[in-house]
């Protein structure tokens, strides 16, 4: 409905379960005929473009939306998916996929929508293998939340 609030999650599998948590919550309280949740896919910071944001969260008319794109930069990447081959994002290549995520922001005159840092994973499964096939380790998530605060002085 026209009037209702839509708050936008843009990432990927971690935007999803927000998504659903968020929604689990606003039923709980019986706010869904004025509020929703919904999520975006973006894979990396770099989808997040000017383009991308007024097709995907002004032309949705997103009143809200967080933005945590990075989960991917440092992850595996699916063996039998597109990005497959691709290697982790260097942290130079990561601040500059920000920065432009903000001026995309900018230029297409956003309002109400935030970067959110990006979370840490368990050390588990691939994180731990040598040589590495996952770089989610807490240093390098790290690294990649001090260049989102930088950016978005």
């Amino acid at each position: 409905s026209d009037n209702q609030i839509l708050l936008c999650f843009v990432g990927l599998s971690h935007a999803r379960e927000m998504t659903t948590a968020v929604n689990l919550w606003l039923q709980q309280w019986n706010v869904t005929n004025r509020i929703i949740a919904k999520n975006i896919d973006a894979q990396f910071p770099r989808i997040v473009n000017e383009q991308f944001v007024r097709q995907n969260i002004l032309g949705r008319n997103c009143h809200r939306s967080v933005i945590a794109a990075g989960q991917w930069s440092a992850g595996r990447k699916p063996p039998g998916g597109k990005y497959r081959n691709v290697p982790p994002t260097l942290f130079p290549d990561y601040a500059e996929e920000v920065d432009n995520v903000i001026t995309a922001l900018q230029n297409a005159k956003g309002k109400g929508i935030f970067l959110r840092s990006i979370h840490y994973n368990s050390l588990g499964d691939v994180k731990l293998t040598c040589p590495p096939e996952d770089w989610r380790h807490p240093p390098v998530i790290e690294r990649y939340n001090s260049i989102i605060r930088t950016a978005a002085r």
